[in-house]
Parts: C-alpha cells; structure tokens; sequence
C-alpha cells in the first residue's frame, strides 16, 4: 500500500502540481554553484579527504496541497540549497518554477523561498530542484593538538551558534545534569566533543520512528533518528560554549544493480565549531560501537555519501524547520495559521 501511495503522490505531482506551480508562467531558473563566504571554513592545517568521490544528477520532487490557510496569509515553502564547498563540488543548479527570492545567510549559506502567495484550502503546489554534483564521503583527519581553547571561539560564532531553540532546551535542568555527567570537569574542546559523542551514543538507541521530539524528551526516551541525536548533541555542546548548528540533507546508497537511488529519509549530522580548525562536521549516528569506544572517529566524519543541503542558518534568517531535512513547508515559530502537507523524494543518479 506505501508503493501505491508514493505513486499515486507522484502522479498527482505530474497532473496537478505542475499546472498549479506553472500557472503563473513563471520560467525555471538554472544557476551554477555558488560558493559560501563563510569566514570560519574549516582550516588548512585540517587533512580533508573526500573519499569515493563521484558524480551525480540529484533531483527534489515536492509536492505540496494547502490544509489550512484560515487567515488568507502568503503561503511560503523553503529551499536550503547545496552550496559548493569543502564537502562537495556543486556545477549547476535548476528550479523548476524559480524561486520567488533567494536569502543569504551571514555565512554566504542560500536558502530559496517559494511564496505562493494567499492560497486557499486544497490548493496543491510542486516543486523540483536538480542539481548536479561530485560527493564522497568526508574522512578527515582532526586531532587534539589541532585544537585551540574555548577562548579563542569568536564572539560572532557564540552570538549565533550558542543560543537556545525550540528543540534543543540548553537550559533545561536534565540538559544541565545530562551535560555535567557527559564531560565532567573536562573543558579542552577535543576532548569534550569526544564525549559528548559518546554519551549521546551510551544513553540513545537509533529509532526511525518519525517522532522528532526534543533534546530532552530524546534523553528520557533513549532513542531517536539521526534528528534526535543531533539534537542532543547540539544541547549539550551548546549548554557546555562548544559552538554546534546541525547540517542535513541527502544520501545515496551505491547498489550492484542499478545507478539510480531514491532517498525517501534523508539525513542530518552536526558540525562542531573548533578553535583554529572552524566547523567540523561529526556524525550523529553511524556504529554506536564505534561511538562509545572509539568516539573521536566519528569526528571529522560522515557515514554517509551525502549532498549537503542546509546549515543551520543565524538565528531570525529564515524560518527553517530543524525537523525537516530539505524543504520547510511549514512555517516555523512564526505565529503562523497555514498549515501545509507535503511529500518529497529525491533521486540519485550517477553520472559516467
């Protein structure tokens, strides 16, 4: 039944989406990678492998209908799109409509905004993203004597990347405990990254349930999805003044049998802001094995083939959904009455 639907979603897609997307005769837009600007990219002294690198034509279908808009207010859906970077290499871009507006985050980071305008109940949307890109999976080197102290965290960097959210509740009395048990007196950045990592990987089991609960209803469940774990680990990081925003998007998983690959879930990590090295990406699940003995091999790393979508933007930027790992469709924290449902699929191919 689950294969019907997704078929019956896609057709919908095809029949209805596109006539009510390209109603308004808007054109596709295509735009080569562009490159972030961000000051804290992570350092030379950091050996960045990419492993497996190889080329692909990633494409986002997402189809979107209107369940309640009570108020006739401007219905808008959120793009963060992939930027051409130390993770991937990213040539040409194409929107299928446009986007109304493209923003920028402080970091150079593109997010596209889709404003639909005030739709009514019922009223259905689509839209697609392709993008070509080169991706490996990320092996980097990183090690305590690259790392400098606390101190030397910029303040811009603690301004954006040490403040609370809705689902990460740094200040809550659990976090505090769960942060106090996790590095106890430690305070070398390394050395409290690594055990971070491991606790949220001694107390947490992996669970694709769909919950998406917070950091502290993840500690007293003691399970989560890649979402749930990287929200523990930003709480801790962050209560802690380690700088910590999530990262998310695709991953393709290689098959014997075809060059194709759809990613129905999608994946999120996080990356750790060290001093003198900058943002570092870090697993959030991958072998809870590895994780709780050996938890400094899993920073500088991806378990994952992934192309990267969004990094959690500054604060007030755009209203993205930490739940989500590509599109927002939902307004998020911002008073809002619309509600939308949706689906997205994203497809691999690899290119020769």
């Amino acid at each position: 039944m689950k294969r019907i639907g997704r078929i019956v979603w896609l057709a919908a897609a095809l029949v209805l989406g596109w006539t009510a997307a390209g109603s308004a005769n808007v054109p596709d837009l295509w735009q080569l990678g562009y490159r972030p600007f961000d000051p804290f990219m992570p350092s030379s002294l950091l050996d960045r492998q990419n492993q497996d690198r190889e080329r692909f034509k990633v494409t986002v279908s997402a189809y979107f209908i209107v369940q309640r808009n009570p108020r006739q207010q401007n219905v808008k859906v959120y793009l963060p799109l992939p930027a051409d970077d130390y993770y991937q290499t990213v040539y040409v871009s194409r929107f299928k409509p446009a986007p109304t507006e493209i923003l920028k985050s402080r970091y150079g980071y593109e997010i596209a905004v889709y404003d639909f305008g005030p739709a009514t109940r019922g009223t259905s949307f689509a839209v697609q993203y392709e993008v070509e890109a080169t991706v490996g999976k990320i092996g980097w080197a990183v090690g305590p004597e690259m790392v400098g102290p606390l101190a030397e965290i910029p303040e811009q960097v603690k301004q954006d990347y040490l403040v609370d959210g809705r689902f990460y509740r740094i200040n809550d009395p659990e976090i505090r405990a769960a942060a106090l048990e996790a590095v106890g007196n430690e305070r070398h950045p390394y050395a409290m990254l690594a055990r971070i990592v491991q606790f949220v990987h001694e107390r947490l089991q992996y669970q694709l349930d769909g919950r998406k609960v917070d950091a502290v209803m993840t500690l007293r469940l003691g399970q989560g999805s890649c979402s749930e774990h990287s929200f523990l680990l930003i709480a801790l990081a962050r209560h802690l003044g380690l700088p910590m925003r999530y990262m998310s998007g695709s991953f393709y998983k290689p098959s014997v049998f075809t060059r194709s690959f759809y990613d129905r879930v999608n994946h999120k990590i996080v990356e750790a802001f060290l001093p003198r090295l900058g943002w570092v990406p870090v697993e959030s699940t991958g072998s809870r094995h590895r994780a709780v003995f050996d938890p400094e091999s899993l920073i500088g790393e991806s378990a994952h083939r992934m192309l990267f979508f969004a990094h959690e933007p500054e604060p007030g930027l755009a209203p993205l959904d930490p739940r989500n790992n590509i599109f927002t469709q939902n307004p998020f924290d911002t008073g809002s009455d619309v509600a939308l449902s949706g689906r997205v699929l994203t497809h691999w191919e690899r290119l020769r």
